[in-house]
């Protein structure tokens, strides 16, 4: 009934997808190790009435990269993709040296 990952210690992450006039949109956010401090603004969709972060959650620091690449191999998987491209502009993401993945 609610969209999103949660996990004992709240909501960690959640994906929006929208058609509007044969035109679709997605969102996704996960939260990898935000100032928690901060989420007190944000009104989460959750049960356990908190957003969390995959650091809390796991009780140890977590690579921005590592959270990324994971979850890309993994909706790749997920959706059948053979060939996949890790990049991001961001400037706090850097580029994997693995640039296209075969599977």
């Amino acid at each position: 009934r609610r969209p999103g990952v949660f996990c004992r210690t709240g909501q960690v992450a959640q994906l929006g997808v929208s058609v509007r006039s044969w035109v679709s949109s997605h969102g996704l956010f996960l939260n990898v190790s935000p100032n928690l401090t901060w989420t007190r603004l944000v009104k989460p969709d959750s049960p356990f009435g908190r957003l969390t972060s995959l650091q809390a959650a796991r009780g140890k620091p977590v690579s921005m990269q590592a959270a990324r690449e994971g979850l890309i191999r993994h909706l790749a998987g997920w959706l059948g993709y053979e060939r996949y491209h890790l990049y991001t502009g961001h400037r706090y993401l850097k580029r994997t040296k693995k640039a296209t993945v075969y599977a």
